[in-house]
């Protein structure tokens, strides 16, 4: 066990650890055999970790810790919404939401805070282009058990977000089981 900046840099030059993010490491091995999916909750997992305020994962990564399939997505940020007030800072690699006035579902996958999976996927879905929205929404309603009314049921809790209507698009392509 690594237990100063020496010995962390020494490991990490043995490439015995691997870095995820500032002041985060993980087993060389488990990063190397991580997919670009696993590598984001590994710095997901690190994101949360590091802060003391309240975080919710959201968005992108909260769609990739529900396991839902995702089309051209960006995965170089994690996507966080504060609880709390708005933090009020950016980084490269993380993404802050402000609190929204909808509902939040919060769950837990894989030990992370997220927000419910049919949330995760409709904000997904507005990072990306109809297509890649798409492959998102179908996913929820194939893998969650959703159906296309609590998608516009949660839409219209949603509306005056940015790109919205391109996500009303979205919404009226999504059918259960097209996969």
């Amino acid at each position: 066990m690594c237990s100063s900046d020496p010995d962390l840099r020494a490991a990490h030059r043995d490439h015995v650890i691997a870095r995820v993010r500032h002041g985060a490491y993980v087993d060389a091995k488990i990063w190397a055999a991580a997919d670009a999916e696993r590598r984001h909750l590994l710095r997901a997992y690190a994101v949360v970790r590091s802060h003391s305020s309240r975080i919710v994962l959201s968005h992108t990564t909260a769609a990739v810790a529900h396991s839902l399939r995702l089309h051209r997505s960006d995965l170089g940020r994690i996507h966080v919404t504060c609880l709390d007030a708005t933090i009020a800072r950016t980084t490269p690699d993380v993404v802050y939401h402000r609190m929204p006035h909808h509902e939040l579902d919060i769950q837990e996958a894989g030990g992370l805070p997220v927000v419910g999976p049919v949330l995760a996927a409709l904000e997904s879905a507005t990072l990306t282009d109809v297509a890649g929205g798409l492959v998102i929404l179908d996913s929820v309603l194939d893998l969650a058990g959703s159906d296309v009314d609590e998608l516009w049921r949660r839409y219209t809790q949603m509306q005056g977000i940015p790109h919205s209507r391109r996500l009303q698009i979205t919404i009226r392509l999504a059918r259960a089981g097209s996969q």
